[in-house]
């Protein structure tokens, strides 16, 4: 409307044994910009044993041919929440046929709730990715990729709560058929005992480990295709091995059948009890 994207919707529901109805309510607005880009705002609101409001603005700027900038500020009231809260985002990402750079801030306060929606964690998230692509002078080889990753969560007060280090090695073949390698470095802190089966739990602290894995995926576009994968390596204080297997039927151009696939993971943990 007048080149804007508008949306609204208004959704009541009636009451539930012990639970009232609610009123859920959403607004949002867009407008595109400088041929690719946009910026937009978003309210919403959810009325009904206590009020819960967002508002946030956001928008994902193209500049030149191959950066975007992207971000976004929200801020939520909550009537069970003293004071107002925030989610802040800022990346950035680079992408020609050679290089592929990104890096990502999210930054999200404890009690940041979006009453209509979902928050992942609430954390203070630091992200970068790399990928490399360079096309050999090869019969066989179509691209070499390779990306390095690095992503790092840690709470309001600085504490480390999640860091996952990653390098990934991928051939792609003329053929159309591919083959991965990848490493892991990992730390997770449980701030609490986890309970990972009915007869282990694990106790808190901070864990880390590595990990590596080959995979192997052939040409979807033939009649028959499928991948096969093996993982490696530690999982928190234990051991993990598994096996991906699936499967494709392609009879003509405009079928396509994965009939079966079968995942297989197997768990050593210190107490030698396995999952």
């Amino acid at each position: 409307m007048g080149g804007f994207d508008l949306g609204f919707l208004s959704v009541h529901t009636g009451d539930f044994q012990d639970q009232p109805g609610q009123n859920f309510t959403v607004a949002r607005i867009r407008k595109e910009v400088l041929d690719r880009s946009y910026v937009g705002a978003i309210f919403t609101s959810r009325e009904g044993g206590g009020s819960n409001r967002v508002a946030g603005i956001d928008g994902n700027l193209v500049l030149k041919e191959h950066l975007t900038v992207s971000g976004l500020l929200s801020g939520s009231s909550d009537s069970d929440v003293s004071s107002k809260q925030w989610a802040r985002q800022i990346g950035a990402r680079w992408k020609d046929d050679f290089l592929e750079a990104g890096f990502n801030y999210l930054d999200i306060d404890p009690e940041f709730d979006p009453g209509v929606g979902f928050v992942r964690r609430r954390d203070r998230l630091i992200g970068t990715e790399w990928s490399f692509k360079p096309r050999p002078a090869s019969k066989k080889i179509r691209q070499l990729v390779i990306t390095p990753a690095l992503i790092y969560f840690h709470n309001d007060e600085g504490v480390l709560r999640t860091r996952r280090a990653e390098l990934q090695f991928v051939t792609s073949f003329e053929s159309g058929d591919r083959i991965f390698f990848d490493f892991e470095n990992r730390a997770e802190r449980l701030f609490r005992p986890f309970r990972i089966d009915p007869s282990v739990t694990l106790p808190g602290g901070l864990y880390q480990w590595n990990a590596g894995g080959v995979s192997f995926r052939s040409f979807i576009g033939r009649k028959i295709s499928g991948s096969v994968g093996v993982d490696i390596g530690d999982f928190y204080d234990g051991t993990k091995h598994s096996l991906d297997l699936a499967a494709d039927f392609r009879p003509n151009e405009n079928i396509h059948l994965s009939p079966s696939s079968v995942s297989y993971t197997h768990l050593t943990l210190p107490t030698n009890r396995e999952v």
